[in-house]
């Protein structure tokens, strides 16, 4: 057992060290349920993006939350949710995690990441947001608001829950959602992608029209 404390990471010497600093701190909080955020502006432009920050917020009334980096540079989902109000969660099997991984490169805004990234973007019920058709799990989301995070730029999204669209057999008698039957993709920071069985496998940094190989 090893003691690391926090300030110890402050004073990074070189590129490197922040690298290593960012990589410990991201992948310090463990496994999560990474979700495709689709999304589609009022010209029809439609962008999908991989987000491991949601987060339950309450039942009733169904809220769920997720953390955005700060806006210092074009954030394509967050403007679009801005502008239309709606987007929807995918959740993705792991047989997906390198077409997933890609959603995370800087296309134009112009340019679809459901095509770029071989997903399918089909609508569902009556909003305006495109899902994933490979999702077996997937639902639409209501924007909210936006809650500033002053200590690092960060912005939490509040939505709430619309419609929810999941094959029956991932759901239980009572309410429970069986995920673990959907062999789900899960994930470790911002590059480690593995599956309830244990077996992983790192992606390097995105870059588009690059299909990601495994480090």
């Amino acid at each position: 057992m090893i003691t690391l404390k926090a300030n110890e990471f402050k004073n990074c010497k070189n590129k490197e060290e922040e690298r290593k600093r960012a990589r410990f701190f991201n992948t310090l909080s463990g496994i999560k349920t990474p979700f495709l955020v689709g999304t589609e502006d009022k010209n029809g432009y439609q962008n999908l993006a991989i987000f491991s920050s949601v987060f339950h917020l309450g039942a009733n009334p169904p809220l769920m939350g997720m953390i955005f980096r700060p806006t210092t540079v074009e954030r394509h989902t967050y403007e679009n949710i801005l502008e239309n109000k709606y987007y929807s969660l995918n959740c993705v099997p792991y047989s997906l995690a390198k077409n997933a991984h890609l959603t995370s490169a800087r296309f134009s805004k112009e340019e679809s990441e459901f095509d770029a990234c071989e997903f399918t973007a089909i609508k569902r019920g009556e909003f305006s947001c495109p899902h994933v058709f490979e999702a077996p799990i997937s639902w639409t989301m209501k924007y909210i608001r936006f809650v500033e995070i002053p200590e690092n730029g960060t912005l939490l999204l509040i939505g709430e829950v619309q419609e929810v669209y999941i094959e029956e057999k991932y759901l239980d008698d009572d309410g429970q959602v069986l995920y673990e039957k959907s062999d789900p993709l899960l994930c470790v920071g911002l590059d480690h992608y593995l599956n309830l069985e244990g077996n992983g496998k790192r992606l390097p940094y995105a870059k588009p029209h690059m299909r990601p190989k495994i480090i």
